[in-house]
């Protein structure tokens, strides 16, 4: 499954350029607070500047950002607000 992020919140500036970002979901996993994390492999890795330097980000963890939504084929998000969605 594929996760499309089409927004992003507080965010640094080179990320916004780089909407929409395009997860491959691998696995679902279990956290301390909820049970609905994905470990996923960003399609194009995502270019972070951090302390004057560039870093590429392949893998990262995401989970749906609404309490009571999840993330799951044709998902979309909820009227009015941004977020992820499939």
């Amino acid at each position: 499954m594929e996760l499309s992020v089409t927004s992003v919140d507080y965010s640094p500036p080179e990320l916004d350029e780089q909407v929409p970002l395009r997860i491959k979901l691998l696995r679902l996993l279990t956290g301390p607070d909820r049970h609905d994390y994905w470990i996923g492999e960003m399609v194009k890795p995502l270019r972070r500047i951090s302390e004057n330097r560039e870093k590429q980000i392949e893998n990262v963890i995401v989970a749906a950002r609404w309490q009571g939504t999840k993330i799951a084929p044709r998902v979309e998000k909820p009227a009015n607000q941004h977020g992820l969605r499939r």
